[in-house]
């Protein structure tokens, strides 16, 4: 039952995307009430809607019912890759949104930074979504019409529509993600899927500045505070997303994105190599803040586990079932040790 209401509640956000709003018009949720005072972070999910349930419920931001019963102040926080892998990536983009409206509500919040895999849905990219998730979000979607075989090629590429940016699965992370799709400062401490170097903050710099000249709008200069560049870097992913700019530079593949980098999360459950820590140590020391919290490679064996002297925590355990790890979440509060939380109590910190 709960599975259909989800998805009830995903078809009806996509048919009140007019073309109009697909165009980045559409009036977007209000800013986060929360103060983040607990931050429950989320890694990898992969389309694994079971999996994601049982790790709320544990971290108790919602009931045996699903629903939202966050405290005030309590900020649910996926790091990305909610997308592909399992069949029910749709469903659980679904549920997250209805959990954020509600959150919200009670002045709490969900949100999400992309991962690598949203960003390659909205560039196009499905190889790594099953046959039954192009089906959910074509279905979602696409209305019925005469003529038209609903088989899997049309699945793939009404998927491929719907993720484009602008179109309706793309305005759906676009709410998700909100004023920062690429990283996200809550407190002390930075969320982001990869990890974020000083060097991302400043590439594509030059081409913003250009664009928004034209558009009589001042941008960043390479040399301003970490936090301006950071908050220039998520407005054009925001942008990207709604389709009003182009694919920001340092969301491309490489070893310094932050979607893509696996600097400090590389080795699982090892420590990474002493420059690397430096790495993390740098940008955070230009944001001002404590520590970052990671996806984006799975620590199956390990955990949820702290590298970089507990400057990096690295929350992928792989939870979902395309790869069969634990089931944790990491909390985070204001002036205390972050805490993992697991579905097994062994598990706990």
């Amino acid at each position: 039952m709960a599975r259909k209401l989800y998805a009830i509640a995903l078809a009806t956000y996509c048919i009140a995307l007019n073309p109009t709003t697909r165009q980045g018009q559409r009036q977007r949720r209000p800013q986060s009430p929360s103060n983040h005072k607990r931050v429950v972070a989320i890694g990898d999910v992969h389309g694994d809607l079971d999996a994601l349930r049982t790790c709320l419920r544990v971290a108790g931001v919602v009931d045996t019912s699903d629903a939202w019963i966050g405290a005030p102040g309590t900020t649910l926080v996926s790091t990305g890759d909610v997308l592909d892998r399992g069949d029910e990536d749709w469903e659980c983009l679904a549920y997250l949104h209805t959990l954020q409206a509600a959150a919200r509500r009670k002045r709490g919040d969900v949100c999400l930074v992309l991962g690598n895999h949203e960003v390659l849905n909205v560039l196009g990219e499905m190889r790594f979504a099953s046959t039954k998730s192009w089906h959910a979000a074509a279905e979602a979607c696409e209305p019925p019409r005469r003529n038209v075989e609903r088989d899997d090629d049309w699945a793939r590429r009404a998927r491929i529509r719907a993720f484009a940016p602008g179109g309706a699965g793309a305005a759906y992370l676009a709410d998700l993600c909100g004023d920062a799709p690429v990283g996200r400062v809550c407190g002390d401490t930075l969320y982001c899927h990869g990890g974020l170097h000083v060097v991302a903050l400043t590439v594509g710099a030059a081409a913003r500045r250009k664009r928004l000249a034209k558009q009589n709008k001042r941008a960043p200069a390479a040399d301003a505070p970490a936090r301006e560049l950071l908050a220039a870097l998520n407005a054009d992913a925001a942008a990207w997303l709604r389709g009003a700019g182009p694919l920001p530079a340092a969301l491309g593949a490489s070893e310094s994105s932050p979607v893509w980098s696996r600097a400090y999360s590389h080795p699982a459950g090892a420590e990474p190599a002493q420059s690397r820590c430096g790495e993390a140590a740098k940008a955070l020391d230009a944001l001002g803040l404590r520590r970052m919290v990671v996806g984006h490679t799975p620590q199956i064996t390990a955990g949820i586990n702290a590298c970089c002297g507990g400057r990096v925590y690295r929350i992928d355990t792989g939870l979902s079932s395309f790869y069969g790890g634990m089931k944790q979440c990491l909390e985070v509060v204001s002036n205390e040790r972050p805490r993992v939380i697991s579905s097994t109590p062994e598990y706990f910190w």
